[in-house]
């Protein structure tokens, strides 16, 4: 499954749009300045520089396992789907380092609030579960019934991280 899309649309007129693409990335092994060797350029990191600096980009999607930003680990009981997210709104960030070593669900919000603030609401933001691809068609079209969470600008994140 895709981690992290880029959908393109609406009525600019750059090759983003004209074609609709929907860009999918992943994190790189990059050179490591400091004298390491190489570490993991996250592809949430990359998607923000995308969103910013490519003309016509509308919408940012991290499809991945579950549903959107839940209030608790996923294997909660008691856990939520939040159907909308803001920087100031609490979650527990679980985070899998043997699969995931780049941030987990903590930086995608972090990320996606960035891009929603930055973009000045020309991005919107979202999470959905990517093994559902009617939700992921949903949240790069904006057609059909969302599942999952939108993720827009505010203030300072209170999260913890497990």
């Amino acid at each position: 499954l895709p981690k992290i899309m880029l959908a393109g649309g609406g009525d600019d007129n750059s090759p983003t749009c004209r074609s609709r693409l929907c860009v999918t990335t992943w994190g790189d092994p990059v050179l490591d300045a400091f004298g390491q060797g190489f570490g993991i350029l996250s592809g949430d990191d990359i998607v923000v520089r995308l969103c910013l600096e490519v003309p016509g980009v509308t919408r940012l999607v991290f499809a991945g396992a579950i549903d959107g930003i839940l209030t608790r680990p996923p294997e909660d009981p008691e856990a939520e789907l939040l159907p909308v997210w803001t920087p100031g709104v609490h979650f527990v960030a679980e985070q899998n380092v043997a699969i995931d070593v780049t941030g987990g669900i903590g930086l995608k919000a972090d990320r996606a609030a960035l891009v929603a603030a930055e973009a000045n609401g020309r991005v919107r933001c979202f999470v959905v579960n990517g093994r559902h691809p009617d939700r992921v068609f949903a949240a790069c079209t904006g057609q059909g019934a969302f599942v999952g969470t939108e993720i827009t600008a505010a203030q300072t994140t209170q999260r913890q991280r497990l």
